[in-house]
């Protein structure tokens, strides 16, 4: 069976929080009440698999409509690049240098 994509929207038919990518800054237990979460990309991912299963998308649809920089910054390969410095995620405040 084939599932049916979500219409298109600006956002490339996510939300914007999670087009954005996990930002701290937004992802925060305050914000998400009543659920274990380790941190932000776990409450990121949590949230993004509910919007994709309720879009009909399956639990991982949602990663293909996030935008380029955040899919690969969220990739494992992505995740050593921002851990070795190389690389510096679309939701970080681009205006301070890495230490």
């Amino acid at each position: 069976m084939r599932l049916r994509a979500p219409e298109p929207t600006t956002s490339g038919g996510l939300p914007a929080e999670l087009a954005a990518g996990p930002d701290p800054d937004y992802w925060t237990a305050e914000r998400c009440p009543g659920r274990p979460w380790r941190g932000p990309e776990i409450a990121w991912r949590v949230a993004g698999e509910e919007w994709s299963r309720a879009h009909g998308l399956g639990p991982l649809g949602w990663k293909d409509l996030l935008p380029e920089a955040v899919r690969y910054a969220t990739s494992s390969l992505g995740r050593w690049h921002i851990m070795k410095g190389g690389l510096r995620p679309p939701w970080e405040d681009r205006t301070e240098s890495y230490p």
